[in-house]
């Protein structure tokens, strides 16, 4: 337990290593992201969602622990 916060495993999680390869995102993909809208506490992150290469994820995933860290107040 974290804080008051029971840690739960997830119930499905696929890792699928690609070697040498770079996602190509269309235009549909970008529309079907855009109109994705979770609510806490259910939160998306990685590179599936248009973010390419490791600087651009690691800034992303900061960017989303702050976020988690201020709803827990």
């Amino acid at each position: 337990m974290r804080g008051n916060r029971a840690i739960i495993e997830p119930e499905h999680l696929q890792i699928t290593r690609w070697a040498r390869a770079l996602p190509h995102y269309t235009v549909e993909w970008e529309r079907a992201l855009k109109s994705l809208r979770c609510e806490p506490p259910i939160f998306l992150h990685g590179n599936y969602l248009g973010q390419i290469g490791l600087a651009r994820i690691l800034a992303g995933s900061k960017k989303l622990a702050a976020r988690i860290k201020a709803m827990e107040g």
